[in-house]
Parts: C-alpha cells; structure tokens; sequence
C-alpha cells in the first residue's frame, strides 16, 4: 500500500520519544547507541537505478546477532522511511508485509556504531518492474504480455494494475521463451488469478513453484477470464525504459510499451518455501501460550521468520518473543521438541490495524544452519512478562495448504491447520537442483493375455539443493510406485507395475514423466516401448507340440466340470477358453474349433 496517512508506531527500548508536527523524535540517545535509517524500496524501472517506489505500512525489525543481549526493535515504515536507534552492535534488518504485492526482503551484516547513524535502504529483489499509472492503450484488449529477462531462480510475486479498472478476473501466467512467437512461448508452471483494479493486484507462489533461469527470457501473460478485454497500465520506451524486454498486443505485436507489472523473485540468495500466497492475514486460531510450525527446509540456514497474531487489546502489539528451531517436534508426555537447532532469537511484534500485529525476526547466515530435506519445528514464544499467550493466525485458503508440515498449539499438534507466516531460506550455495533418470527408455515384449513382470527405473538429483519431485504416466496399462518423493543427491528406486494381459496384439508406447519444478530441467521422461505378440501356442494345447489332437482332448475332458462349477485345478487353465471359471459345453465348442490333428499346426489365436 502506498500514500496513505496513519500515525506512526515506533518502538525503541528505554528511549523517550516526543511527538511533533507528525514526526518521532528522539529526546535522548545513550553515548553506546547507533542509529539506521532509510527507505524501504524497489526501483520504479528494473535496471535503471534512478527512480524508486517507497514502501508505505510495511514491517520493518532490526535484529540483533546472537553474542548481543539487546531486544529486537520493530517499526511501521512511513512512505519508505525508517529509523532505528540501539546498542552499537552487529543486525539483520527484514523488511515484510505479507498482505501486499512484494516480497520479503533481509539485509544482513547492518552495524551500529556508538554515536554515529549509517544509511541502509532495503530494497526489494525484482526480476522486472516499470510501476507508472499515467498512460494506457486506447483500446481493450486481452491478452497483453511482458517480456523480461530472469535475475533469480523463482518467482515469488506477481503484481500489475488495470487503467480499466474492475473488468473482472485477470488470469497470470509465466511464458518460457521457446522460439517464435511470444503467444506461443511455453508456459511454465501454473495459472493463478486475481482482480482487476486501478490499485495493485498480485498473485503469489513459494519458491520452486514458478522456477526460472538467471538470463534466460520469459514473458508474464495477462488475459481477462473467458476473453473478457481489458487495458493495463504501460509506459512509453523512450530510450529510457526497461532493457531486457518489451510489451507484446494479443497478436504478439512489439510495442514500444513496458506494462506496469512488477515480477519479485529470489535474485539475492534467499528462498521462500512457506508464505502466504494469497491475500489477507488468514483466520485467527485461538489463544494459546505459544504456537508452532513444522516445515521442510530448503535452503541451507534460516533467514528471517514472521507470523500474522492478533492483539486484540488484551495484550501489546509490541510483545516480545523467543524463537526457537528444533530438528525433532514436540514428542512425549508432556509433548516435549528436542535437537535445539542453532541460537534462539528474540523476535518483536510490528502493529497491525485491526487489532493485529506482525511477530518478525531476522537472521544472520549460519546463526540457525539447515539441512536440506529435512523437517524442523519452529516455536514462538512470549517473554519478558509481555504476555500470557497469543492468538495466532492461520491460513485459510486452499491454496496455501503446506503439505510438508502442520502446526502446533501448546506442542500439540493441530494437523488441520498451517501457521500464517512466512519462513525466508538462506539458498544453498552451489549448483540448483538437476533431475536425473535412468534408465531413460525401456524395450519389452509380452504374449497376449499375460502381465509383464514389473520394471524398476531410478531418479536422483544430480544438482545442489533438494528436489520435490512428482511422477506421472499417460496409458492405463502402466503405473509407478511411489508417484512423488525428495532427493537431496541419493537414488530413489520407482517400480514399473504392468497390467497387460487384456491388451490387444500390437505395438504400444507409455511415457512417465518426472517432474520438478525447482530444476533446471524441470521435466524429464521414461519412455516404456511395449509389443504384444500372439501367443507361442494355442490355450488348449496341454502338451504344448503346436497342435490340438486327441491327446489335448483327454487333457480337456479330465478338466470338465459342467456348467457353473468353478476349475482350480492349475493344470486346467487351458481348458476355460471362455474365461468364465468353470469348463461346460460353451468350452467345448471352443475346443472343437481349435482341434488341429496331430502334426497340424494349431491357430495359437483360435479361442479369441
């Protein structure tokens, strides 16, 4: 949200503020404090360096390192300005406001020095931007696209405004640039929808569900759902513009445009696998002493934490609390976490209207380490005598549903409910994550009327990081077991299981493709090559010499049963060539069909 006048919240321990023509000044400043201020931003023209947005109601929290005993400040950004002023030491400032179009942002390594104020502007990580609402197309049109080179690995945020205000639903999806025509560029990933309006409408998604490649180009589509038209804010290229892309009409026509749309991404070594992708706070919980959250890391360290509670008059916006990782979740009688993980932090509430306020933290590289793939339980605390306990949100929308952990109220779990919050990754430094198959094609062959014995193939991430991935096939006469998994670099086996024995004679072809989105091939498939052929004697053909004679016959008649009495014998299989379980009269008209003679060569497709 920008421009939009609210009384300031400030917070600094043991310092009298006074207040004065709308400003919040310091009375005093202790000899051993240091100050930070800024603006809170993102550049208006992605590239250009020159003109900026200023955030306005966004959160921001100055975090002390672990080795100092100083509480955590939090201050409500006003029009992009923030000041702190503490303890001369080392911080981590974070910078977030999950109910708007951006994404959260960490500065780390942010020294105060006694006396002495030093500048910090935390600027937010895009991929592109061009945010100017003074012109527009003159006519309606749907769709309108976006070209733009990527700086990250994921998309995190995509936002944009509509001069023709509310036409209804705006349908967001990303383009790979594949060759030819941007209206026939690749999509990557999955559409999402919003609003349309003159004000920001966004769509988010955690990191590894909307994967790019730093310098490769994609596209940003907008269409009006079910062809409805509508006209974006955009802005004339006067040499001035953004350099690595272009606005496209709906016919993929060049325009001398940039779109007002701003694509946030992880550019700057950060991951977001847990956030609200949706609009709003969630839906508050129920009072409790202190919540938590089971998750799955994928980055290598944590690097800031918040979490969405309501004050409701009954305790401080401003409440002061521990955080704390654990690589075991509560367990026992009481329910008890245990592998404490790195340093417990002091986190500080942000206010919020509406009777909410924001828990944040931030963290240095290192201060909290993770292994990727594996799942941890972080837990929010009250201290200090701050409060009894908190109402916590959640989310609320299926769309955030977090499928790799749950919450806890009181360390019990609440496995119906995921903690609204966003928990930000230090990336794992190295290559991104490389789906890996072998072997990648199989050739088999199979009589008519039998089932293949099961295959097995592999799949490894032969990249950095962890790999979700997911498997899937196209024919009904194959499946694969298990059907998802996670690989941090070790080798999943997958079992083929075949169900072939009511295919016809012919030639057949089933692709399972591989999926994951975080890598740099994002797809991979196995290919299965499969000929049923006749089989190699008739069914009736007991002592299997390639004819049905006399012999076959007395075979046929040890195995009669009459109609409605079910053959077991093993040895009879053969006999029921009508498929039913008993051997009678329809059997034995089957029979007479297939009799041969002795030395005659039998039809090995005589019963059908």
């Amino acid at each position: 949200m920008m421009n939009t006048d609210h009384r300031l919240r400030r917070l600094n321990a043991g310092s009298i503020w006074l207040f004065g023509m709308g400003l919040l000044v310091p009375a005093t400043v202790a000899v051993a404090d240091g100050t930070v201020s800024g603006q809170c931003r993102f550049e208006q023209i992605k590239g250009r360096n020159i003109w900026y947005t200023n955030l306005h109601e966004w959160n921001a929290f100055l975090v002390p390192s672990w080795s100092m005993f100083t509480d955590p400040l939090s201050y409500r950004v006003d029009h992009g300005n923030y000041t702190f002023t503490n303890t001369a030491g080392h911080y981590t400032i974070y910078v977030n406001q999950p109910e708007f179009f951006g994404r959260a942002k960490v500065v780390q390594d942010v020294q105060l020095t006694d006396g002495q104020t030093v500048t910090v502007h935390p600027s937010l990580n895009l991929d592109y931007s061009c945010f100017y609402k003074s012109d527009w197309p003159s006519g309606w049109a749907t769709p309108w696209y976006q070209t733009f080179i990527a700086t990250g690995t994921s998309i995190n945020k995509i936002a944009y405004s509509c001069a023709s205000g509310d036409t209804g639903t705006i349908n967001v999806s990303l383009l790979k640039d594949t060759g030819g025509n941007v209206t026939t560029w690749t999509q990557v990933g999955v559409t999402k929808s919003s609003g349309s309006s003159i004000g920001e409408a966004w769509v988010g998604y955690r990191s590894g569900q909307q994967p790019t490649v730093p310098g490769e180009r994609y596209a940003i589509r907008l269409a009006g759902q079910g062809g409805t038209p509508f006209s974006p804010f955009w802005r004339t290229d006067n040499g001035d513009g953004y350099a690595g892309g272009q606005a496209f009409d709906a016919d993929g026509n060049p325009q001398n445009k940039d779109l007002c749309v701003l694509v946030f991404s992880d550019n700057d070594g950060t991951v977001i696998p847990y956030m609200k992708t949706t609009g709003g706070m969630g839906t508050r919980t129920w009072w409790e002493w202190q919540w938590g959250q089971t998750f799955k890391a994928t980055g290598e360290a944590l690097a800031a934490v918040d979490l969405w509670i309501s004050h409701g008059g009954d305790l401080q916006w401003n409440m002061r609390t521990e955080v704390k990782v654990y690589s075991n979740p509560p367990a026992g009688d009481p329910p008890t976490p245990s592998g404490l993980v790195g340093l417990v932090k002091r986190g500080r509430g942000a206010w919020q209207a509406g009777g909410a306020a924001m828990i944040g933290a931030g963290y240095a590289p290192g201060e909290v380490p993770l292994v990727t793939g594996n799942t941890y339980y972080i837990e929010i605390t009250p201290y200090g005598g701050d409060s009894i306990g908190y109402e916590a949100y959640r989310f609320d929308q299926p769309a955030d549903d977090y499928p790799y952990g749950h919450a806890y109220s009181n360390r019990y779990p609440r496995p119906d409910i995921d903690l609204s919050m966003t928990i930000m990754e230090y990336a794992v430094s190295g290559p991104p994550p490389q789906i890996e198959r072998s072997p990648a094609s199989f050739t088999r062959s199979v009589e008519r009327g039998k089932n293949l014995p099961d295959d097995t193939f592999t799949v490894r991430n032969a990249g950095g990081g962890v790999m979700p991935y997911t498997i899937s096939d196209n024919v009904g006469w194959l499946s694969v077991a298990p059907d998802s998994g996670t690989s941090s670099g070790e080798v999943d086996p997958i079992s083929i299981i075949y169900d072939t024995s009511t295919l016809v004679i012919g030639s057949y072809t089933g692709t399972i493709t591989i999926a994951a989105p975080n890598a740099v091939n994002p797809t991979e498939t196995v290919i299965v090559y499969l000929t049923v052929t006749p089989p190699l004697f008739a069914p009736c053909d007991f002592d299997t010499d390639h004819d049905v004679d006399q012999v076959d016959f007395g075979q046929f008649q040890e195995c009669y049963t009459q109609t409605g009495v079910m053959q077991t014998d093993p040895d009879c299989i053969g006999a029921d060539l009508d498929g039913d379980g008993d051997v009678d009269p329809e059997d034995f008209v089957i029979f007479m069909g297939c009799l041969s003679g002795p030395g005659v060569e039998a039809d090995t497709l005589c019963a059908g």
